[in-house]
Parts: C-alpha cells; sequence; structure tokens
C-alpha cells in the first residue's frame, strides 16, 4: 500500500510551486517536517516518493514498453540505438545522442506533464547536478503522438533511487542493461521483466560508442553493486535468465539436429539418409549401366575356334 503521512501533499504543492517558479526556489529550504514525511513515505518500487510513482505516464509507458518488444538487439548497434531512443518515445536528433549511448543515460523514463520540470533540488539524487534541470529538452524532443507526458534518458546512476524514481517520481518505461558488462544487451521493465534481448553488432568498435566494453562494465556495476538487494537480484536473475537461458536453447537446438541427423543415417553405407535417397536411383542407373555395358562388351567378343591355338597357364610343380 502507498503510505500518505500528514505533510505529503503540502510538499507535492512545494515541489509544483517550485517547478513553476524554479527561479525563486533554487534556495528556498524545505521544513524539516516535510523531509521527515518524504522519508517515512518510501515506497519500494518509487523511492522516497509519497504517492508511489504516480508521477509515472501510463498510457506513454506502456506504448514504450510495447515498442521496446520490438526491437531486435541482434542487429548493428547504430541501428539499435536508434530503433531504442524511438521506442522511448524520443526522437533521434542532436540533443538525444547521448541517450543509450554510455554507461549511465540508459533508463527510459517516463513522466507524466506535471513533472516534467522537476529538478533534483528536493530529491538529492546521489552523485547528480544539484539542479539537473531537463524540462525543457523533455519537451522539445518528446514524440507527442506517444501519448500525454514526456519522456527522457534519465541517469540510471544510484539505482534504484535515480532520477527517473525519484526526481520525477516516476517508473521507468524499460532500462537497456548490458548483462554482466559483455556484449549481451537486455531491455528490462521496472520490474526487470524482459522485454527484447540479443547482441549487438558494430563495425567500428565495441558498444556502446561512447566508452565501448568499459562502458558496459561500468553500467552493469551500477546495478550489481545497488544498495538495494532485492532490485540487484532482480536484474541479476533477468540477465541469467536471457544470457544462460539462450545459451541452454541453442545447445538443446543443436542437441536436436544432432539426434536427427544420428536417425536418419543409413546404418549398411553410414551416409545420411538424404543422401541415399537423392543419390540412390543415381547409383542403381550407374549400376545397371555397368553390368550392361560389360554384358554387350563379353558377347562383342569372338568365341575361339576348335582349332585356333588356346593359350593356357600349366601350374608346374618342381621336383
Amino acid at each position: 500500500p502507498v503510505l500518505r503521512p500528514a505533510g505529503s501533499v503540502q510538499l507535492t504543492a512545494v515541489q509544483d510551486s517550485c517547478a513553476r517558479t524554479r527561479s525563486l526556489c533554487m534556495n528556498r529550504p524545505i521544513a524539516s517536517s516535510l523531509l521527515l514525511a518524504v522519508a517515512v513515505a518510501v515506497n519500494h518500487d518509487c523511492p522516497h516518493q509519497a504517492n508511489g510513482c504516480g508521477g509515472t505516464a501510463e498510457e506513454r509507458a506502456e506504448e514504450a514498453r510495447r515498442r521496446a518488444r520490438l526491437v531486435s538487439l541482434d542487429a548493428p548497434w547504430n541501428e539499435v540505438r536508434e530503433a531504442v531512443v524511438d521506442a522511448c518515445g524520443l526522437q533521434v536528433q542532436q540533443s538525444t545522442s547521448h541517450c543509450f549511448q554510455d554507461f549511465n543515460h540508459v533508463d527510459c523514463c517516463t513522466m507524466d506533464s506535471t513533472r516534467q520540470h522537476e529538478t533534483n533540488e528536493a530529491s538529492r539524487v546521489a552523485g547528480m547536478h544539484a539542479v539537473n534541470y531537463l524540462g525543457s529538452h523533455i519537451v522539445d524532443a518528446s514524440i507527442s503522438e506517444r501519448g500525454p507526458g514526456g519522456s527522457w534518458c534519465t541517469c540510471q546512476i544510484s539505482s534504484p533511487e535515480d532520477v527517473c524514481h525519484r526526481q520525477f517520481g516516476a517508473r521507468t518505461a524499460f532500462k537497456l542493461v548490458w548483462c554482466r558488462g559483455t556484449g549481451f544487451a537486455a531491455l528490462l521493465d521496472d520490474y526487470a521483466n524482459v522485454l527484447s534481448h540479443g547482441k549487438p553488432t558494430s563495425a567500428r568498435g565495441e558498444p556502446p560508442a561512447m566508452g565501448g566494453a568499459r562502458a558496459r562494465e561500468q553500467s552493469w556495476r551500477v546495478l550489481d553493486e545497488s544498495k538495494n538487494a532485492s532490485w540487484a537480484s532482480r536484474w541479476r536473475a533477468a540477465c541469467d535468465e536471457v544470457q544462460y537461458g539462450a545459451k541452454a536453447e541453442a545447445a538443446e537446438a543443436e542437441a536436436a539436429v544432432a539426434l536427427a541427423a544420428t536417425r536418419s543415417m543409413d546404418t549398411r553405407t553410414g551416409a545420411p539418409v538424404w543422401f541415399k535417397t537423392q543419390y540412390g536411383d543415381r547409383r542403381k542407373a550407374r549400376d545397371a549401366s555397368e553390368r550392361r555395358t560389360e554384358s554387350e562388351r563379353t558377347s562383342a567378343e569372338p568365341e575361339p575356334s576348335s582349332g585356333a591355338r588356346t593359350e593356357t597357364t600349366l601350374c608346374v610343380t618342381v621336383m
């Protein structure tokens, strides 16, 4: 259940007011009682949000997940990244050129229109800029046809107490995860359900473009070393499922093919049945032709006459 302690409504009002008049709120202190209310109202699905993940643009998030399921990650990285950016509800343009391209900007966050201009002044996400104002970028880059609200590729640092969950009070529609720092990628929703997975390729260095293998390792470290053990276990389990599950499926398929091939062997010749089927008639025809040719050659040879000298080979025993 979502906890709503006294003061949480007041805090929301203060935050909304600051969002509208940001220049007047840069140094506005928030009463300690209200900060206490936030601390008490921890929702495990949306850390430190008094109303849970009420800042989520649900329609937009659902559309993002639907499109993420259609993204093939077994493709050239530049195509994969652009498809992921589009699935998130963002335009592929200069302002989104960093999205899903480094170790950090890997969360597709879909936030309600009332939350688009929230800053980090109240949420205080560890490791982030004190203000981290993204509102104008969100409005400019979001594809409006994907539903109310906006989208952005937010930073995953400090996950799950990250920018999407704390600054915007929203769920991530999906997250790009480089499983265990390898080249195997997965798109996971906020509950670590697998939407898509695969291994992107690249003709120019290893993906992602900003950091390559090192970025993948750093990205996984953020999740693997999360202070929230339950969320960290979610991500590990999801990656184990797709990584080792995919390997197991491939091994099973290979074993099935080998078994089918074994069962299809001709026990007499050891040749595959397809070989026997395809070439059996030819072989029969060739053998018949050879027998016919031999028969014709033999019948064409003249029989020796009674008076002809016949050479014989004698077996002589020397005494």
